[in-house]
């Protein structure tokens, strides 16, 4: 765009020039009629005032303008001749230079007068307002910065005057668009004469060629001898040279084989053509001569692709035209010179889907004589998949053949690019690359997982990133693996594998995108227990990650049948951070509503009130699903602490002392609870001092239970230093003589017997009877007697004396006394010797 200055400069250089020019005498000649339309673009368009262009313009052009020029003598004959409308020329070209006179005005000045007469008697007020209107659509937002300067408003707009010559130079412009009713009529008159002279060919007659003539100008006449007259003869009719006739028609072949020539021709002019600076221009001939001259343009192309990859480093443009042309002809956009025959032929031609097997064709063409060529990491083959028009599903296995290759990295680094460009092919893309994380090959699935990290921390990517994700997610619903789930020759049935893989691109994209959870959870409530396995497991690591804010918003809208997930969720996220208070509201706003189970509550337990946590230890003793939990139950138990004091929820002494309350409904329940004092007395979790608390606290009790038998022996078992403490409390429990207050306290009494042996033998010889003795042996077993005269032994002689004397005759040893006493005997005898020496020795 030219600046404000320039603008102004042009139109004071134009005004001075044209002024200048009225001085010249050939700017009133009536053969040019000049002088008003300078003076009108003077006066309409270049601000000058009429004042100034009468002052510019001689007194003696005023006056006496000069005459046209005399027309030179000639004789009639000869007038007649030239002036013979068989002589004229019907090149549109010429129609610029008419004649001066009315009647002997060429046909494209009448073209240009009918098409203003038109014009004019359209040409009104209603007329001029909507072609504004209409123009208006087209103006710029902003008035150019050149247009105050370049615009000069006309003084006698409107006038009849204006009114012609616009209506003349709209003409004009018509014409030479050949449209309008002038232009109508000069195409009717040439097809006239035409048809007028074919007419006379085919009857003979003689028709001389239009001489060579200039407009105005005088024919030489030159003067012959006269020459001897000759007797008439009848002279036969000349007939004119015909081209068509002069002509033959050539074979198809031979125009398929000088076609062939002139396009090896062509293409060996590349260098001449870009020495001349027209390579573009000849891009445009080769890519026309390949594509749109013949049905079958197979050989044509296959000497393309051969010429381009010969120098593939500087012919890429040719390639990229190339393909870019068979789109434009697939998607309609091209004037392809076959369509146009078809169109005249009546035929229909290559339907679209044929058009887009050319293009898909062509493609594969070139990246498969690359990859035969190893041209994969070439810059050709990064572009092609970067800017062609159209990635078709065939270009698509040619980039997964380089994805599988060796140098896998290549292809990984080709798809990332691809991806990041191609807007609209975004999801087939996705597609395929999801696809290769299936392949059995560990670098291929690597190369994906880091294509899809890297991806996922672009923003205008990630979304559809996380589109495709839920749609593959969904995938996982059918009965059947999709076919790019699997492999070749595989079963088409679910395995732990299939679900890992599919899993593999969600856990990279949650972490970055929470909202996905929402989506996993509707997947997995209506998934098989072999997928939610899955689920649980691949995606395990991800969840720990979660914020509390997205696990409280997926209690909220938690999809009915993924409340174990939900309390996966919960688990996971208490070993990291203690759950918040809202947390806990709504997990248990959620548990009273659908009736979960209350193994979610175990994170939320700090969270209870007392008596529902009390509440909560019957239903995890007597469930069998529930027994693996049971530990982690007394675990929060026993650690759970105020948010704001810091002091214990829970008193370890009154848990123990509940604990004992529970009473069994039968054996089975009776069991479950002896089984679960392991939990209940973990040393991780419970001080010594607190357990002997609760255990003596419990002996108080009017109504000891059995079960207090079972927890000597699992204290004695836990804490080491409670040897003396635990024997004691049996000691007091066997000569209260507990044990006979039902079968499940004799049984627990000799459980505990059995489990604390040494420490629990004393109270039992001293202090049951010979009956329960026996009783106690046959549940023991025969082997128990000899612990028992080992601890007899061991046993001070009052205690001896309190022992049934049943049992004590049978736990006295005979031999083992005389054994004594003859070793008691034999040390008093060696005693005595050694006193004799050491007198002899005095003496």
């Amino acid at each position: 765009m030219l600046s404000k200055g320039q603008v102004k400069f042009l139109r004071k250089s134009f005004k001075s020039n044209l002024l200048r020019f009225l001085k010249i005498p050939a700017s009133v000649n009536p053969q040019y009629n000049l002088q008003p339309k300078i003076m009108g673009m003077l006066t309409n368009y270049l601000g000058a005032s009429a004042r100034e262009v009468n002052q510019s313009i001689p007194p003696d052009l005023i006056k006496s303008p000069t005459p046209a020029r005399a027309t030179f003598a000639e004789p009639a004959a000869k007038r007649a001749k030239v002036n013979n409308p068989i002589y004229d020329d019907d090149d549109e070209g010429e129609g610029s230079e008419a004649s001066t006179s009315k009647a002997k005005m060429d046909a494209r000045t009448q073209a240009i007068d009918i098409t203003a007469k038109y014009i004019l008697e359209r040409l009104n007020h209603d007329t001029v307002n909507n072609l504004v209107k209409i123009a208006l659509f087209t103006l710029p937002e902003e008035m150019p910065a050149a247009f105050a300067s370049s615009y000069t408003p006309i003084a006698n707009a409107g006038t009849e005057s204006n009114r012609k010559e616009l209506s003349e130079l709209m003409a004009a412009q018509m014409v030479h668009k050949e449209v309008g009713p002038g232009y109508e009529w000069l195409v009717q008159k040439r097809r006239k004469e035409h048809e007028a002279k074919t007419k006379a060919r085919n009857e003979g007659i003689a028709i001389a060629p239009t001489p060579h003539h200039e407009p105005n100008t005088r024919m030489p006449v030159v003067k012959q001898p006269a020459a001897p007259e000759k007797a008439p003869v009848a002279q036969k009719a000349k007939k004119a040279f015909n081209l068509v006739e002069e002509t033959e028609k050539i074979d198809a072949k031979g125009a398929a084989e000088l076609f062939e020539l002139a396009y090896d021709s062509v293409l060996d002019a590349e260098r001449r053509a870009n020495a001349g600076g027209a390579g573009k221009i000849y891009m445009k001939l080769v890519v026309r001569l390949t594509t749109r001259f013949w049905e079958d343009c197979t050989p044509y192309e296959n000497k393309l692709v051969e010429f381009i990859l010969a120098d593939h480093k500087k012919r890429f443009d040719l390639a990229h035209l190339w393909l870019c042309e068979l789109y434009a002809q697939y998607q309609g956009y091209s004037n392809c010179a076959l369509r146009i025959k078809d169109a005249i032929a009546n035929q229909d031609g290559m339907t679209q889907p044929q058009r887009l097997e050319r293009y898909d064709n062509a493609v594969c063409k070139i990246m498969d004589e690359m990859l035969e060529r190893n041209l994969q990491k070439e810059t050709i083959f990064y572009k092609l998949l970067l800017e062609i028009p159209l990635l078709t599903p065939n270009a698509m296995c040619r980039l997964q053949n380089v994805c599988l290759g060796k140098d896998n990295e290549t292809g990984m680094f080709m798809l990332r690019e691809t991806l990041m460009v191609r807007n609209r092919q975004r999801p087939q893309l996705l597609q395929f690359l999801f696809s290769l994380c299936f392949m059995d090959r560990p670098e291929v699935h690597k190369g994906c997982m880091d294509v899809v990290k890297e991806l996922s921390h672009l923003p205008f990517i990630r979304s559809s990133l996380c589109d495709q994700a839920r749609m593959q997610l969904n995938d996982c619903l059918e009965e059947k693996p999709p076919a790019y789930m699997r492999k070749p020759g595989a079963p088409e049935e679910w395995t732990d594998e299939i679900y890992k893989n599919s899993l593999s691109v969600y856990s990279i994209l949650m972490p970055v995108d929470p909202t996905l959870l929402l989506p996993l959870a509707a997947v997995y409530a209506k998934s098989t227990n072999m997928f939610k396995r899955s689920i649980l497991r691949v995606l395990e690591p991800v969840m720990r990650q979660l914020s509390q804010e997205s696990v409280i918003s997926l209690i909220v809208d938690c999809p009915h049948g993924a409340e174990t997930l939900v309390a996966r969720l919960v688990v996971l996220i208490s070993e990291r951070d203690r759950p918040s208070q809202e947390l806990i509201q709504k997990l248990k706003i959620l548990h009273d509503e659908r009736k979960m189970d209350i193994r979610a509550l175990l994170p939320i337990l700090f969270g209870l009130e007392k008596e529902e946590v009390m509440q909560l230890i019957p239903t995890f003793i007597f469930k069998t699903e529930y027994q693996k939990s049971v530990s982690t139950l007394f675990r929060k138990i026993y650690t759970a602490r105020d948010f704001k004091t810091g002091e214990l929820n829970f008193d370890p002494v009154d848990v123990i002392q509940r604990y004992h309350k529970i009473e069994p409904k039968d054996d089975h329940e009776a069991e479950l609870l002896v089984n679960n004092l392991e939990s209940l007395f973990d040393p991780a979790v419970l001080k010594p001092d607190l357990a002997s608390k609760g255990i003596e606290a419990i002996f108080k009790w009017e109504q000891v239970p059995f079960l207090f038998l079972h927890s000597l022996y699992t204290l004695y078992h836990k804490f080491k230093t409670f040897d003396s403490f635990v024997a004691n409390l049996f000691y007091k429990v066997t000569e209260k003589k507990m044990y006979q207050q039902s079968d499940r306290w004799k049984k627990a009494f000799f459980k505990c017997i059995r489990e604390m042996k040494a420490k629990a033998y004393p109270a039992v010889l001293i202090l049951i009877s010979f009956e329960e003795y026996e009783e106690l042996k046959a549940e023991l077993g025969p082997e128990c007697v000899t612990e028992f005269k080992a601890i007899y032994q061991t046993l001070s002689t009052l205690q001896q004396k309190n022992m049934n004397e049943k049992i004590k005759e049978e736990l006295y040893d005979k031999e083992r006394e005389t054994r004594d006493r003859d070793r008691r005997l034999r040390r008093e005898e060696r005693k005595e010797r050694e006193k004799e020496k050491e007198r002899s020795t005095r003496r």
